[in-house]
């Protein structure tokens, strides 16, 4: 009795077995093929525009414009700007509030690549935010720490 029990278990197993396998490589009916393509069309195509995406992203200069001017400056000039509202902090031998002092960054330290790191410094030292420095991917490391300058 238990013999046949075994037996009737493994035919059983032997039909789902070949049922599966039959089902597999029958031919797809109109309805399954037009979903199986439209799901690998949609696929292909979620795949290119995430490429392109990420590389126009990555060819991007972020942010792309840089602020003449600390944010919330007053620019009296080509690079000369006026802290009006005293935004910052006082440190050392920098001061960075002061209403009538002229910053003047049109000066050879504060130009070119160099001169971008400087002005990163300059605004961290202050505590200015700068809307193109204090935010620059290219500056700033992965954890916020100044890489150039």
């Amino acid at each position: 009795m238990q013999k046949s029990m075994a037996i009737q278990n493994s035919l059983f197993k032997y039909e789902i077995y070949k049922g599966f396998i039959v089902r597999l490589f029958t031919p797809p009916t109109f309805q399954k093929l037009t979903i199986i393509i439209g799901i690998l069309a949609l696929s292909i195509a979620l795949a290119l525009i995430a490429t392109a995406f990420y590389s126009m992203n990555k060819s991007r200069n972020h942010p792309p414009d840089i602020a003449e001017c600390p944010d919330f400056f007053i620019s009296v000039g080509k690079d000369k700007c006026v802290n009006k509202q005293g935004l910052g902090k006082t440190t050392g031998d920098a001061v960075c509030t002061d209403k009538d002092q002229v910053h003047d960054f049109s000066v050879s330290e504060y130009r070119g690549r160099r001169g971008k790191g400087k002005k990163l410094e300059k605004a961290n030292e202050c505590g200015w935010e700068w809307d193109g420095i204090t935010n620059d991917a290219e500056l700033l490391g992965v954890d916020g720490e100044v890489i150039a300058g």
